[in-house]
């Protein structure tokens, strides 16, 4: 049963792996547990490096304060779509 479990977050892992989306989750203190390849590429980063750190790693304060805005939508279980633009020069 157990690996069954494992092959199951394996192939779910691949199949993220593989959008050309960024896709993560955060912890309920807006920290990254998990990030696809397309996101870690993104920051740069490997996943020992995401996990558990926060947006400041990635961003400069005035973005971090809108992510903040939607993690906080998502954790009162509200819908959002949201677009966010960094300048990078």
């Amino acid at each position: 049963m157990i690996e069954h479990h494992i092959d199951l977050l394996s192939g779910l892992r691949t199949a993220l792996d593989n959008l050309p989306s960024y896709v993560y989750i955060k912890d309920s203190k807006s920290r990254y547990v998990y990030a696809n390849k397309h996101t870690l590429d993104l920051f740069g980063c490997t996943a020992k490096k995401l996990h558990l750190a926060d947006d400041s790693n990635f961003f400069p304060p005035d973005i971090m304060e809108t992510l903040r805005k939607v993690d906080l939508k998502v954790l009162l279980g509200e819908s959002t779509e949201e677009e966010i633009i960094v300048d990078d020069g």
